[in-house]
Protein backbone atom coordinates (compact mmCIF):
# COMPACT_ATOMS: atom_id res chain seq x y z
CA UNK A 1 0.00 0.00 0.00
CA UNK A 2 1.19 3.48 -0.95
CA UNK A 3 2.10 6.16 1.57
CA UNK A 4 0.28 9.63 1.23
CA UNK A 5 2.02 12.67 1.31
CA UNK A 6 0.63 15.72 2.83
CA UNK A 7 3.20 18.74 0.61
CA UNK A 8 1.52 21.28 2.27
CA UNK A 9 0.65 22.51 5.90
CA UNK A 10 0.90 22.08 9.34
CA UNK A 11 1.61 17.56 8.73
CA UNK A 12 3.63 18.14 5.50
CA UNK A 13 6.86 15.88 5.36
CA UNK A 14 9.71 16.93 3.26
CA UNK A 15 10.91 14.82 0.44
CA UNK A 16 14.12 13.15 0.40
CA UNK A 17 13.85 9.82 -1.47
CA UNK A 18 12.65 9.44 -5.45
CA UNK A 19 12.59 6.39 -7.64
CA UNK A 20 13.46 7.39 -11.19
CA UNK A 21 13.01 4.71 -14.44
CA UNK A 22 12.20 5.38 -17.93
CA UNK A 23 11.10 9.22 -17.65
CA UNK A 24 9.06 8.69 -14.46
CA UNK A 25 10.38 10.15 -11.00
CA UNK A 26 7.74 8.99 -8.21
CA UNK A 27 8.27 10.52 -4.71
CA UNK A 28 8.44 7.98 -1.96
CA UNK A 29 8.18 7.83 1.81
CA UNK A 30 11.06 7.10 4.08
CA UNK A 31 9.14 3.45 4.39
CA UNK A 32 8.93 3.00 0.67
CA UNK A 33 12.44 4.01 -0.10
CA UNK A 34 13.84 1.11 2.05
CA UNK A 35 12.61 -1.32 -0.58
CA UNK A 36 14.85 0.68 -3.16
CA UNK A 37 17.69 2.32 -1.93
CA UNK A 38 19.84 -0.24 -2.99
CA UNK A 39 18.26 -0.46 -6.66
CA UNK A 40 19.97 1.66 -9.14
CA UNK A 41 16.67 4.06 -9.23
CA UNK A 42 17.07 4.77 -5.92
CA UNK A 43 18.01 8.76 -6.17
CA UNK A 44 18.16 10.49 -2.87
CA UNK A 45 16.89 14.70 -3.11
CA UNK A 46 20.23 15.60 -1.36
CA UNK A 47 23.09 12.57 -2.51
CA UNK A 48 21.79 11.69 -5.91
CA UNK A 49 21.62 7.89 -7.36
CA UNK A 50 23.51 5.19 -5.61
CA UNK A 51 25.85 5.03 -8.78
CA UNK A 52 27.48 8.25 -9.12
CA UNK A 53 28.41 7.29 -13.24
CA UNK A 54 24.09 7.87 -13.24
CA UNK A 55 22.95 10.94 -14.89
CA UNK A 56 20.03 12.24 -15.35
CA UNK A 57 18.19 13.53 -18.27
CA UNK A 58 17.00 16.95 -19.29
CA UNK A 59 13.59 15.98 -18.41
CA UNK A 60 14.27 14.68 -15.21
CA UNK A 61 16.56 17.14 -14.18
CA UNK A 62 14.04 19.69 -14.43
CA UNK A 63 11.35 17.24 -12.72
CA UNK A 64 13.73 17.13 -9.55
CA UNK A 65 13.90 20.89 -9.83
CA UNK A 66 10.17 21.22 -9.31
CA UNK A 67 10.15 18.73 -6.22
CA UNK A 68 13.07 21.04 -4.87
CA UNK A 69 11.06 23.93 -5.50
CA UNK A 70 8.00 22.34 -3.67
CA UNK A 71 10.32 21.03 -0.71
CA UNK A 72 11.33 24.61 -0.31
CA UNK A 73 14.49 24.72 -1.12
CA UNK A 74 16.17 27.97 -2.20
CA UNK A 75 19.38 27.42 -3.22
CA UNK A 76 20.00 26.26 -6.66
CA UNK A 77 23.19 26.27 -9.05
CA UNK A 78 23.26 28.07 -11.82
CA UNK A 79 22.13 24.92 -14.53
CA UNK A 80 19.20 24.84 -11.93
CA UNK A 81 18.05 28.04 -12.02
CA UNK A 82 18.07 27.97 -16.01
CA UNK A 83 15.73 25.08 -15.73
CA UNK A 84 13.49 26.72 -13.24
CA UNK A 85 13.59 30.12 -15.30
CA UNK A 86 12.07 28.21 -17.92
CA UNK A 87 9.45 26.94 -16.08
CA UNK A 88 8.50 30.26 -14.25
CA UNK A 89 8.12 31.51 -17.63
CA UNK A 90 5.64 29.47 -18.61
CA UNK A 91 3.67 29.61 -15.35
CA UNK A 92 4.07 33.07 -14.89
CA UNK A 93 6.82 34.56 -12.01
CA UNK A 94 4.30 36.31 -9.79
CA UNK A 95 2.12 33.14 -9.34
CA UNK A 96 5.24 31.05 -9.07
CA UNK A 97 6.50 32.98 -6.13
CA UNK A 98 3.30 33.99 -4.33
CA UNK A 99 2.76 30.36 -4.44
CA UNK A 100 5.97 29.81 -3.01
CA UNK A 101 5.93 31.97 -0.70
CA UNK A 102 2.60 31.60 0.72
CA UNK A 103 1.93 27.83 0.22
CA UNK A 104 5.54 26.31 -0.10
CA UNK A 105 6.84 27.88 2.73
CA UNK A 106 4.30 27.93 5.62
CA UNK A 107 4.18 24.54 6.65
CA UNK A 108 5.98 23.69 9.92
CA UNK A 109 8.86 21.63 8.47
CA UNK A 110 10.18 24.73 6.64
CA UNK A 111 9.86 27.56 8.87
CA UNK A 112 13.71 27.67 8.88
CA UNK A 113 13.84 27.08 4.71
CA UNK A 114 11.70 30.50 5.26
CA UNK A 115 13.99 32.07 7.20
CA UNK A 116 16.64 31.94 5.49
CA UNK A 117 14.55 32.21 1.95
CA UNK A 118 13.31 35.61 3.54
CA UNK A 119 16.37 37.24 5.51
CA UNK A 120 19.28 35.42 3.33
CA UNK A 121 21.03 35.65 0.35
CA UNK A 122 19.04 32.93 -1.73
CA UNK A 123 19.24 32.30 -5.57
CA UNK A 124 15.87 31.55 -5.84
CA UNK A 125 14.66 34.97 -4.34
CA UNK A 126 16.94 36.84 -6.58
CA UNK A 127 15.83 34.74 -9.94
CA UNK A 128 12.33 35.92 -8.47
CA UNK A 129 13.87 39.49 -8.54
CA UNK A 130 15.38 39.00 -11.77
CA UNK A 131 12.47 38.17 -13.95
CA UNK A 132 10.00 40.30 -12.57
Amino acid sequence: EASHFQLFGENSKPIHHLHIKDGTVTVMSAEEAQVYRKSDAYYNLTLGFNDPSHKLNNGDKLKIQKIKFLNGESQFTTEELELLKKWFARQGVENMQLFYEEYVLASENNKLKAAEYHHGESSLKRLFSEMR
